[in-house]
């Protein structure tokens, strides 16, 4: 459920699916914040200032945390 969740999350960004699989654990992360009600706003800086100097890096990586926020 979680692969498939953040592949279709992704591939309508335009991320591929291998990508995708690599980047299910921040998905994870995402929904078990919204689950628990845990504030994300450290996580979600702390994912732009880690990859602030690689934007093709940062995209793929904060977007499936993101979107967990909204389901």
């Amino acid at each position: 459920m979680v692969s498939s969740l953040t592949r279709n999350t992704l591939t309508e960004l335009g991320i591929g699916k291998n990508d995708a699989k690599r980047r299910k654990n921040m998905f994870a992360l995402g929904l078990l914040s919204r689950i628990s009600h845990l504030p994300v706003g450290g996580t979600a800086q702390f994912l732009r200032g880690k990859f602030a100097n690689e934007p093709d890096i940062r995209m793929p990586t904060s977007a499936p945390f993101s979107s967990a926020q909204r389901r």
